[in-house]
């Protein structure tokens, strides 16, 4: 149980990493294909996955970016709202790591995708199987605690640290869910922040990254 408990402390300290890793990539890179599903791992173990982007999705968008995006895929674009995650081996022991994060969006009709502004996301440590986390990433507001809801379930209180553990039960839910609801505290505003994050693509998503370990 210390370990665990651990990994949800440093979950809420560490999370970032897997933005900045995703930030800058080496040239080299694998496809990955799961049905509508695909994204790229690159060889410094950064990646992402998300579901195919759909051109007649996006026909009422009038933005420079949306059009020149729909007038511009092909059969690799996915949606700019993907999984993004990162595999990296400690460089003294050899110790796996695998992280998984995702940001709140919302499809305008006017403008396509929409990264919406929040201080908070979703952020999951699957390194070990008896020890994964689901994490409230931001949120740091002390003596606070976030929350998570999936879909119309009932909320689930995080630890201080804006952690749980991820267990098999939650697990069944994020695999079924359209959708999960966090809210977090993120100081020095005391103001939660909820946000809605998709889960398409979560159970192609876990399953892979756990297939590295």
């Amino acid at each position: 149980m210390g370990d665990a408990m651990s990994i949800l402390r440093l979950g809420a300290f560490t999370a970032f990493a897997t933005l900045l890793s995703c930030a800058a990539h080496a040239t080299e890179a694998e496809d990955l294909s799961f049905g509508e599903y695909m994204g790229k791992i690159y060889s410094d173990g950064s990646g992402f996955f998300g579901k195919r982007f759909n051109p007649s999705k996006t026909l009422s968008c009038k933005s420079f970016s949306c059009e020149y995006k729909r007038n511009n895929a092909n059969s690799a674009t996915t949606l700019d709202n993907t999984w993004s995650f990162h595999v990296k081996n400690d460089e003294m022991t050899d110790q796996r790591t695998i992280t998984a994060s995702r940001h709140p969006y919302k499809m305008s009709a006017e403008f396509g995708e929409i990264r919406l502004k929040s201080n908070v996301y979703l952020w999951l440590n699957l390194s070990k199987a008896n020890q994964e986390a689901l994490c409230v990433a931001g949120h740091d507001f002390p003596g606070m605690k976030a929350m998570i809801r999936i879909d119309s379930n009932s909320p689930i209180e995080t630890n201080a640290e804006g952690c749980l553990i991820l267990t098999k039960s939650i697990d069944s839910q994020l695999r079924s869910a359209r959708s999960i609801s966090i809210r977090g505290y993120h100081w020095p505003y005391k103001a939660a922040e909820t946000m809605s994050i998709d889960l398409d693509g979560y159970a192609e998503m876990s399953e892979y990254l756990r297939g590295n370990r």
